[in-house]
């Protein structure tokens, strides 16, 4: 009987008359919205359907509707549509799962999983847009999923029991409710979201939300494979992106940070490193997120990833951690107290790593080694720097074709930056990363990778001594033993470390240019970059460290080529100081001729003890006194006298009365005579009756007319 009934409803699945209560329930909007669709073929099923959501769809042909299409989501062989679309890829990637369907009770869902597990290798376009249209269903409504609906039955009726279908609203409370499904349901929920992010079409908020910005910033991005995804995430800093669609990018990325697994471009693309580098990290069977722990492995393994896709791939990821710390788990998780207090300001500024670096000192332990985790990185490659748009152009521009990988595009900008047109907000990020390189030794790609060994030898004590009390200290070991060092690419790497640090003012001051610095105030003026100068002097240098570090900038091609150009740069600016020296000088013997003449025409003398303790002028008379303190008295004297005189000019104000002078007073007598001789006019018309002349009086006369 079950065999019959189930191969019945297989027969129907083409017509939706042959169903009794479709018919009946779906007839006038049947006729309403599909009046020129055949029946047959399941063509007015696809019309009915795709027009449920309209105004004036009756609400019990949708209620029927959605009814039947929750069980045709259940076994492909209900889905006529399907089931002949693709015919011949069930047959081909599914045909396992195809023949170990239940013939008699149906209601299976292993064959639909399969489709969409292997999307992307099924032959036919028109399966493939039958699937995907069926998964965009599914991640809408928790009814057209029977897996995921089948696995949360309890947990829905337990934590979403008010919670209407349809919109991912049921979806989005079982997210929110995660940490309290049962282990199925977590499971399975799991699942189906890595099986949503392949497409913002199965992402029903993020899609809703990030309408207009899709047609803004990713019009001509094709769907599917996460690329529109990934286009929002890049533009998720736009001021032009709404609050709405921020809101759920940043929602979304913060996901995908949890599990490599959520970021479908990274899963695909690193399948083969994660097996490789990071096995054991996190198992892919525990039906929950990994806490970021296998994005943490690729992110330390970076060097010995050998497929650039999963590189290109990882480096978005890594950025989005660097402008926002909220986003990794495992920082989050190790650095949440001093984000609270250091960094808990809405500013991009306040967000990002620099926020942690500023405060390294302050830092928690475990907190301290993830930010240098993510350093290293920023350091590394400037695509991962937050502020990395204000080199744009001079990326562009100066080191058009260079990897940016290994440091080659921060070594390139570095070689650049002396020139005319390179922008000064790009020289300032390169400062900062300059001053944060400098802090420790191993925050830097190329040291780490060139200079182990040495430090290891030579500096074995200064490592030692832990970050707290080494930040710097493994660097001046290193400048101090310069000429010590075994690794000729460490010496280069050195070399070039020493020319940046040494191109900037008071270079001499940090750990790398503390051997030269007595060099420096010896032989240096306060123009010179201090490499300038100690590259260009014939003069000896004293101190051995230093002079093997000038050697090796003035014997380094590409460091003379900037040596050069910074040379003439400062040639310019010492012409024009030469000047300006030159003007002062005149202003100087001008001043001091005023001064001479001021000292002797009032016979004052300037306060030389006064002037060697203060760096001050002040003038003193014969008796020895302060000619500004005299000055101030007797100004203070003057300023008194004058208000006891106003004070007393208007107490005999006030006992005479108001006195009025000049215009005002004739004004007031002019007015005085005119009311006067007004009133004796009105007086005279009044008693001679001439007020009353011109008037008359009006008679009307009675009778007929």
């Amino acid at each position: 009987f079950r065999r019959v009934l189930f191969r019945k409803e297989v027969e129907d699945a083409d017509d939706y008359r042959l169903n009794p209560t479709l018919l009946r329930l779906c007839s006038a909007d049947k006729k309403k919205f599909c009046k020129d669709v055949k029946p047959g073929m399941g063509r007015a099923k696809q019309c009915l359907e795709a027009n449920r959501k309209r105004p004036g769809f009756s609400a019990e042909c949708k209620a029927k509707f959605e009814e039947m299409m929750a069980r045709r989501a259940s076994d492909f062989r209900l889905d006529s549509k399907l089931r002949e679309e693709c015919r011949d890829d069930i047959e081909e990637v599914c045909g396992y799962e195809k023949d170990s369907l239940d013939s008699v009770a149906g209601y299976d869902g292993r064959v639909i999983e399969c489709l969409q597990d292997y999307k992307d290798e099924l032959a036919v376009p028109s399966c493939q847009a039958a699937v995907h249209k069926l998964t965009e269903r599914a991640a809408e409504d928790i009814r057209m999923d029977r897996p995921l609906a089948d696995a949360c039955f309890e947990d829905r009726m337990k934590l979403c029991p008010g919670v209407e279908p349809g919109s991912a609203r049921v979806i989005r409370c079982l997210q929110e409710q995660r940490t309290n499904l049962t282990y199925e349901c977590r499971a399975t929920l799991f699942d189906q979201e890595v099986r949503f992010a392949e497409d913002i079409d199965f992402q029903y908020p993020l899609k809703k939300a990030c309408i207009a910005e899709m047609e803004l910033f990713c019009k001509k991005v094709p769907h599917g494979h996460g690329r529109i995804i990934k286009c929002l995430q890049a533009h998720d800093s736009s001021k032009q992106m709404s609050t709405e669609c921020r809101t759920e990018v940043k929602r979304g990325e913060a996901r995908e940070h949890e599990d490599y697994r959520l970021n479908y471009r990274v899963n695909k693309a690193c399948d083969m490193e994660i097996d490789s580098l990071c096995p054991d990290v996190c198992s892919p069977f525990q039906g929950q997120a990994c806490k970021g722990k296998v994005m943490s492995c690729l992110m330390e393994n970076m060097r010995k990833i050998t497929s650039q896709e999963c590189k290109q791939e990882l480096i978005p990821s890594i950025k989005t951690e660097v402008k926002d710390v909220s986003i990794s788990p495992l920082l989050k998780l190790a650095c949440k107290k001093d984000i609270n207090t250091y960094c808990s300001g809405t500013t991009e500024k306040s967000q990002s790593i620099a926020c942690l670096q500023n405060h390294e000192k302050e830092l928690a332990k475990m907190c301290r080694v993830q930010v240098d985790k993510l350093t290293k990185l920023e350091m590394g490659n400037i695509k991962l720097n937050s502020q990395s748009d204000k080199c744009k152009e001079e990326m562009a521009v100066f080191c058009k074709g260079v990897d940016a990988g290994g440091a080659r595009m921060y070594r390139c900008l570095n070689e650049n930056k002396n020139k005319p047109d390179f922008g000064a907000p790009c020289k300032s990020t390169l400062t900062q990363r300059t001053n944060v390189l400098n802090k420790s030794w191993d925050l830097d790609f190329l040291m780490t990778k060139h200079c182990s060994a040495d430090v290891n030898n030579l500096c074995a004590e200064a490592k030692s001594a832990g970050k707290e009390s080494a930040e710097g200290q493994v660097l001046g070991c290193l400048a101090n033993n310069y000429p010590a060092i075994q690794s000729k690419k460490c010496q280069k790497r050195f070399g070039a470390k020493f020319f940046n640090t040494m191109s900037n003012a008071d270079g001499q001051k940090s750990p790398i240019g503390a051997p030269c610095r007595e060099d420096v105030y010896e032989i240096c003026n306060r123009l010179d970059a201090p490499i300038v100068c100690l590259a260009g002097t014939d003069k000896p240098i004293t101190n051995a460290a230093c002079a093997a570090m000038v050697d090796s900038v003035r014997n380094s091609k590409s460091e003379m080529n900037t040596f050069n150009k910074m040379l003439t740069a400062n040639e310019q600016i010492k012409k024009v100081f030469s000047s300006m020296t030159n003007s002062a000088k005149e202003m100087d013997d001008i001043q001091s001729k005023k001064m001479a003449a001021f000292k002797e025409k009032f016979n004052v003398h300037v306060d030389e003890k006064h002037l060697r303790k203060t760096g001050n002028t002040r003038f003193l008379n014969k008796e020895g006194k302060s000619v500004k303190d005299l000055v101030d008295s007797s100004i203070s004297d003057r300023q008194k006298g004058l208000k006891e005189e106003l004070a007393k000019s208007r107490a005999a104000r006030s006992e005479q009365g108001v006195t009025v002078t000049g215009w005002v007073a004739l004004a007031g007598i002019g007015a005085l005579v005119v009311c006067i001789v007004g009133g004796f006019v009105y007086l005279y018309r009044k008693f001679t009756g001439q007020d009353k002349v011109g008037q008359y009086t009006m008679v009307v006369k009675g009778g007929d007319i």
